[in-house]
């Protein structure tokens, strides 16, 4: 139940996939759709045998304009970063997955 209601509150779906991570070389595997002026950032370090496995270290969030950006985990409403554009890279510390949202501020 509660994975749909974060499906039909942001609707990523609708948005647009940015192809800027590269499954068999970068490390957490990631992913990243621009919807509106938002961009959502997902993480995967789980594996079958171990889905909630630990990532502790640096991810990059690429796809990012020139602009400052508040960096958020909206699974969990935890503040992450303020971060600025087009690459920045950040210390995180997850079991599994991260999904992160970065809006932009005005």
């Amino acid at each position: 139940k509660a994975w749909f209601e974060v499906y039909n509150r942001y609707r990523l779906s609708e948005g647009e996939y940015l192809n800027v991570y590269d499954l068999g070389f970068d490390f957490p595997e990631g992913h990243v759709i621009r919807k509106d002026e938002r961009l959502y950032f997902a993480f995967y370090n789980g594996t079958l045998e171990d889905p909630a496995r630990s990532y502790k270290g640096l991810i990059t969030l690429r796809g990012l304009e020139e602009k400052t950006y508040q960096v958020r985990d909206y699974i969990h409403h935890q503040k992450i970063a303020e971060v600025s554009g087009p690459a920045t890279e950040i210390l995180v510390d997850f079991k599994g997955y991260l999904l992160l949202e970065a809006k932009p501020l005005t």
